[in-house]
């Protein structure tokens, strides 16, 4: 994504408070998040919006993934280098076991990983 993508992304889910399904709002959360990273704007209601998300026991498991991975990053721009850890592992934690849930399909499994391993993530696994 360029900054003018990450801006228009911004922009466009301003509005968007009130999403359908959880689903649905995890995503906002996490191009939300995402955008504002790459803009370098503040995170911190980004930040807190997305930990609210994953404490969360209902967030759907790739919508989960892909917003602790974006978190890990912010987290890690933000200074904030122990709670980034903290996420890395835990996305590297549940890459892992979703990945394992695809081991009789070999094919399936390697997309998966080489799409969702994050760089940070797979330094760590």
């Amino acid at each position: 994504m360029n900054l003018q993508d990450s801006h228009k992304a911004l922009e466009t889910l301003s509005g968007f408070e009130d999403a359908p399904t959880l689903e649905v709002w995890t995503r906002i959360l996490t191009v939300r998040l995402n955008s504002a990273l790459e803009l370098g704007i503040n995170l911190d209601s980004y930040i807190l919006a997305a930990k609210t998300q994953l404490a969360s026991d209902r967030t759907p498991a790739l919508e989960r993934l892909e917003l602790r991975q974006v978190l890990a990053r912010a987290l890690e721009a933000t200074g904030e280098l122990e709670a980034a850890s903290r996420e890395h592992q835990s996305a590297n934690a549940h890459l892992l076991e979703m990945a394992a849930s695809l081991e009789n399909h070999p094919e399936l499994q390697a997309s998966f990983l080489e799409k969702y391993r994050d760089s940070k993530t797979s330094s760590r696994a």
